[in-house]
This record gives C-alpha cells, structure tokens and sequence, in this order.
C-alpha cells in the first residue's frame, strides 16, 4: 500500500516542534485547498478526540502557526505556513476540527489601517513599498507596467489596497509563503502546460465539464466622456477567437487615456469570459499538482486543449486525492 505522509510542524514563541507522529494517530482528514488568486491557501484537520486532549493542553494558541508539508512516492509539497483561524468541537463522537489560512508572519499588512496618498506611480512600485515595510517578499508578472496617476489608499490595509488595485485592472493577487504575488492572468494562460493528463493513460478517478453562454461577449466596448471638456474616448477590443455570441459588453468608466480604454476593454472581455468551459478533475494523489499553472488534456475530444488551475484540493483520509478546478486558458 502506498503510504502518504503528513509533516506539520508547531511553532509558538519562537519555539518549534514537529507534532507529526502526535496527530497522525487521530487523524481523521487533512484537506489543503490551494488558490491561485483571491483567497488564501487554507487547512482543514479533522481529528478524533476520545481523550479530550485538543480541550486540554493540546488547544493551540491563536497566535500560533503551523507549518505543513504532504509526502507521497518521494515527491513532496510544502503548503506553507498557516495560523488558526478556527478551532470547533462536536460529540460524540468527539471529534475536534482545525481550521488555519495562510500566516503573514507578524505583518500589519492585513490588520492595520492605513491612509496614503500616491501619485504618478507604477503598481509594481506600490508593490515593492508595501511588501518591504511588512517585511514580506513580493513577485510581480505582468506583461506591461501599470502606471497610475493617482492611488490613494484610504482607510484600508494595505492588502485590501492591492486588491483593490489589482481588481480594477484586472490583475490577479495571491497571498503564498510569506510572499505577495502579482500577475496578470493574460500572462498566466500564455505560460506553457506544466503537465499533460490524458483520458485512460493519467491516474483521473473522475472529471465533469462545463460550458456556458449567458454572459459571454464577443468583444468589449469602452466609453467614457469627461464632464469638463466633453472629450469622448472610445475602445472596442474584439479578439477573432472570442466567442461567436453576437453580445457586446459595452463599459462606462472613467479611463484617463486611448491607452486605459484598451487595458480596461481587455482586462474586462477576459474577466466574463474566462470562465467559459470549466471543469473539475479528481486523481490519485499527486503532491507535484498546484494551483496557479496550466496544464494540457487530451482524450477528451472537444474539451481537450490547454487549462488554467485555479484551484487544487489536497485531501488524506482513507486514501489520497487532489481535486483540480480548472478553466480553459484564453489566448487573448
């Protein structure tokens, strides 16, 4: 039988101990869901509590965090650092249930408000500034630079301002590792297939598709007119592998340049119809498969083609399974 190993490691005052082989033996589950944007990775530890030790002297601190790690056939995957979100308990039987997300170590990049005005600035810049003064690493991938004219934050963590920063055009941000990560979800479909899984030949237990009409465009329009001048700017982005709808996503935003117009007809086309074909994948247990890359399928006659991973579930309990959700990569 092929044997799945769970390393978690507790640290609490700068004081570290590997709780592996203490938990293993209540294990009930451990789920670690993976996202490649918008929410953090997160931990969910099912354990059998016949004795009461989680109620006892076992319950973490909330200050605490918990490092994890999935071995299985020699390949490993480090999840990461986590803090405890939520710790719940039900009988009988007794059962005590650990919920833990993505730890940012003792930053305020999430828990403080914050107040700055910015102006003629690129994104990558605020990036860098905010990444730095939380004492956190940072990654940017995006095809162009974003220069912004003005980026107030105001009465916001400084996380909340990425996003928000992120949202508006159409960027994609992930908390991982201690690390903020910037990308462009453009960029992101261009990367190469990371892994091939085929129909009959990969270790897939099951898979289900989809694909959608309502609220697909074929192209996107945007207009905007400033109040004081009544000067009109107009973009119209319409890609020939788009779908053949005959809709228009027609946009009124402010944009200051011909330039924004076409980022933000862009940015906007992508964001409605990227999740055009879905699907969601089940397999043997394979640590190597993570959130965040694309991967090729073949077999699967008119779904087959290049996906983008948005989402992975690790799960360990009778056996071992990664559930991938996934969406067909655009080319545009």
């Amino acid at each position: 039988m092929r044997q799945t190993e769970i390393k978690l490691t507790y640290s609490y005052k700068e004081k570290k101990k590997d709780i592996s082989k203490d938990i293993t033996k209540y294990l009930m589950s451990f789920t670690y869901m993976d996202f490649a944007s918008g929410r953090k990775d997160d931990l969910n530890i099912k354990l059998e509590d016949r004795y009461g030790l989680w109620k006892g002297d076992w319950l973490p601190s909330k200050s605490a965090e918990l490092e994890a790690e999935i071995g299985f056939e020699g390949k490993v995957l480090k999840c990461g650092k986590f803090t405890f979100d939520d710790i719940s308990f039900s009988g009988p039987p007794d059962v005590v249930t650990l919920k833990a997300i993505t730890s940012v170590g003792s930053s305020t990049a999430e828990g403080t408000i914050k107040s700055k005005t910015r102006e003629n600035i690129t994104l990558e810049a605020i990036l860098k500034e905010i990444a730095e003064n939380n004492k956190l690493q940072y990654f940017y991938n995006c095809d162009k630079k974003i220069e912004l004219k003005e980026a107030s934050q105001t009465k916001e963590t400084d996380l909340a301002y990425l996003k928000r920063l992120c949202d508006d055009k159409g960027l994609n941000i992930k908390i991982s590792k201690q690390k903020i990560i910037i990308f462009s979800a453009s960029q992101a479909d261009k990367e190469e297939a990371k892994y091939t899984l085929e129909k009959g030949k990969s270790n897939i237990i099951s898979y289900s598709f989809n694909t959608k009409l309502h609220g697909i465009y074929k192209s996107c329009e945007v207009k905007y007119q400033e109040p004081k001048t009544k000067n009109k700017i107009e973009y119209t982005f319409a890609p020939s592998s788009a779908p053949e709808t005959g809709k228009v996503n027609t946009i009124n935003q402010r944009v200051e340049s011909l330039a924004d117009a076409e980022d933000l007809a862009k940015s906007k086309l992508r964001l409605a119809n990227q999740d055009e074909i879905t699907g969601n994948l089940s397999l043997v247990g394979d640590p190597l498969l993570i959130a965040g890359v694309c991967i090729e399928l073949k077999g699967f006659k008119t779904f087959d083609g290049k996906y983008y991973v948005k989402e992975v579930t690790h799960t360990i309990g009778s056996g071992y399974t990664t559930n991938l959700s996934i969406r067909k990569a655009l080319d545009y």
